[in-house]
């Protein structure tokens, strides 16, 4: 098997590794096997096919960072679960004492354990300002 092959096989099996895996690291070595395959075209030197693959390899890897960070962001990430409840309202059920810890909201079906900085009156609406364990921290939302 000539070397231009080797090296195009080689390929290969880093694009077959990157698809498995997550890293965006294997990518970067198919880079590198393929340049070398282009120096095998040009040299028969089983050396020089292997510095140009790591040359090329290694500056592929900061060279491709960013596009891996662009590529792994979340685009329009919601909150799930308990944190998407910062930031919506509700209604005291059970008056909140601060010097406590004590009281009760709801917000749509559900009601949570709850704690603010200063006490609120039942019936009052309130804002999720954070979430302690399964504990809300709010504010009341001014009339």
């Amino acid at each position: 098997m000539s070397p231009v092959m080797i090296w195009l096989a080689l390929a290969i099996v880093f694009v077959l590794l990157e698809i498995a895996s997550p890293a965006f690291l294997f990518i970067c070595f198919t880079v590198g096997a393929l340049i070398a395959a282009l120096s095998a075209v040009a040299t028969d030197s089983y050396l020089i096919q292997a510095v140009v693959f790591a040359v090329f390899s290694i500056i592929a890897i900061p060279v491709s960072r960013p596009l891996a960070n662009r590529m792994s962001r979340k685009k329009n990430a919601r909150a799930s679960n308990v944190d998407a409840l910062v930031g919506r309202t509700g209604f005291v059920e059970e008056a909140i004492d601060a010097s406590a810890n004590t009281g009760i909201i709801r917000i749509g079906p559900e009601k949570w354990r709850a704690v603010a900085e200063r006490s609120i009156e039942k019936g009052k609406m309130v804002k999720v300002v954070k979430i302690d364990g399964a504990m809300v921290m709010v504010e009341e939302v001014p009339a």
